[in-house]
């Protein structure tokens, strides 16, 4: 599969994980409930969670179901973006890494010129990518 990736590609594939890692964080802080779960009359759970223990867990499902959906789509759009980052060329294996620093890891530019050229440039790795996709400025 030769699919054609752009930067708003990557750009979109950067904020779907950012947002992924924002709902991963959201759920990991549900899981400080204040109180035990209510029960009603009959020593049964209600219906309509009136503890925040319980809201926090119907939350959690409802969350967790949801970031596994988009985990998926993540994982589709990653298989994609590699697929394409293989039709790179050797002699640009700078855009590859660039690619994967700041675009699949998510990383800033100063510290993905840092891990890429070993001094830190907030210009350097954008540039290169611009020119590399051709976009003007």
């Amino acid at each position: 599969m030769n699919t054609e990736i752009t930067i708003d590609t990557l750009e979109e594939f950067r904020g779907l994980s950012s947002e992924y890692q924002a709902i991963q964080q959201e759920i990991e802080s549900l899981y400080n409930p204040y109180c035990s779960p209510s029960f009603d009359s009959i020593g049964c759970h209600s219906e309509n969670p009136v503890s925040p223990t319980e809201r926090s867990a119907m939350l959690i499902i409802a969350k967790k179901a949801d970031l596994e959906t988009r985990q998926q789509n993540l994982g589709d759009k990653l298989i994609i973006i590699e697929d394409w980052l293989d039709t790179i060329p050797d002699s640009k294996s700078d855009i590859r890494s660039i690619i994967r620093w700041h675009y699949l890891l998510n990383m800033n530019w100063i510290d993905t010129c840092l891990k890429v050229y070993g001094f830190r440039s907030k210009d350097t790795c954008r540039n290169k990518i611009s020119r590399y996709f051709g976009v003007k400025k």
